[in-house]
């Protein structure tokens, strides 16, 4: 048989164009939702990220990080600048006038003007530090060995000897990867 445009006129014709015709409809107003639901998303992490930003204050773990460093390596660090952080270009750290003792002495070991770490902030949610840039302004340092061939790096560099708690569940060590010194 042949067909003309006489039979495209009749009512299957016309039914299949009203149904192309509200298919289309749907799937414009499904990604309009989907599209604003991803916009929505977008905006409260933005928010979130922005209240963290205005209201966490690194300078208040200077003391913890001070502590930390007297117990476990025993050397003495001093943050005399403020500690911030930033989000752009990457996510970084910032401290300045940063001096560390040699071990169980008074006398500096390390001091800089200024010192930057930017990281990646994916990885850290798998437990990974991937530093993309540690940069240091006005650095001075003191490399000493003594007659036995010991330097005062020494404590710096070995393992931790300390067994485990058997309270304290060991958990998944942290990758770290650097890829510039500045």
């Amino acid at each position: 048989t042949v067909i003309t445009t006489r039979d495209l006129q009749g009512p299957v014709f016309v039914g299949s164009w009203v149904w192309r015709q509200r298919w289309k409809g749907l799937v414009v107003v499904g990604l309009r939702r989907l599209a604003g639901g991803v916009g929505i998303l977008v905006v409260l992490a933005v928010a979130v990220v922005a209240y963290l930003l205005a209201t966490f204050d690194p300078n208040r773990y200077k003391d913890v990080l001070i502590d930390k460093v007297r117990t476990d390596y025993q050397r003495t660090l001093v943050l005399q600048g403020p500690i911030s952080l930033g989000l752009w270009p990457s996510l970084h750290v910032k401290l300045s006038q940063v001096r560390l003792s040699e071990h169980q002495r008074e006398q500096a070991f390390a001091s800089a003007e200024g010192l930057e770490l930017s990281v990646q902030a994916l990885p850290l949610l798998q437990r990974q530090l991937r530093v993309n840039r540690v940069q240091a302004h006005g650095v001075s340092l003191r490399y000493a060995r003594d007659a036995q061939g010991r330097s005062n790096i020494d404590d710096l560099l070995k393992p931790d000897d300390e067994p485990q708690p058997e309270d304290d569940q060991p958990g998944e060590p942290v990758a770290i990867e650097v890829a510039a010194i500045a």
